[in-house]
C-alpha cells in the first residue's frame, strides 16, 4: 500500500531474492516534489531494527538523457547506521537496484547497465549516500 502524498504511509514487503522471505518496511512521506526529490521515513519493520528510523531522500537529476539517482539516508545515531550496514543492506539495496536495471531494460530504457556509484559513509555522520544513474 502507498499514498504517495505528503504525510501519506507505505507499507512495502519486499522479498529477499537470496533468503525468499519478505522484508517488511513502513514509513510516512514527507515531501513529494515530481519528478525531481521524494523525502520519506523508513523503518525496517523487523526487531531489533525496528525502533530506528532512516529519513530517505530520493533525488533525481537528468543530464544527457540518463537520469541518476542519489539516495541519502539519514539514521537517528551511528550506531543505528553502523547496525543496519553490518546486517546486510548494502547486499539488499544493490539486488534492489539490480531489479530496478531490470526493470527499466524491460520498459524499454537502458537500465542502470550495472552503473552504480559510489556509497560515501562518513565515520562522524549517522548518514550514507549512494548515486546511480537509472
Amino acid at each position: 500500500m502507498r499514498d504517495r502524498s505528503p504525510a501519506g504511509r507505505s507499507l512495502s514487503p519486499r522479498p529477499a531474492v537470496a533468503r525468499r522471505r519478505a522484508h517488511p518496511f513502513k514509513g510516512v512521506y514527507r515531501e513529494v516534489a515530481a519528478p525531481e526529490r521524494v523525502v520519506f521515513t523508513q523503518v525496517y519493520d523487523v526487531e531489533p531494527f525496528s525502533i530506528h528510523e532512516v529519513i530517505v531522500t530520493n533525488t533525481f537529476s537528468e543530464q544527457d538523457g540518463r537520469t541518476t539517482l542519489t539516495q541519502h539516508l539519514l539514521f537517528d545515531s551511528l550506531e543505528a547506521r553502523d547496525g543496519m550496514v553490518a546486517s546486510g543492506m548494502e547486499r539488499g539495496e544493490a539486488q534492489s537496484f539490480d531489479r530496478l536495471d531490470e526493470l527499466l531494460a524491460e520498459l524499454g530504457g537502458s537500465g542502470g547497465a550495472g552503473a552504480r556509484g559510489p556509497r560515501a559513509q562518513s565515520s562522524s555522520s549517522p548518514a550514507t549516500s549512494t548515486r546511480r544513474a537509472i
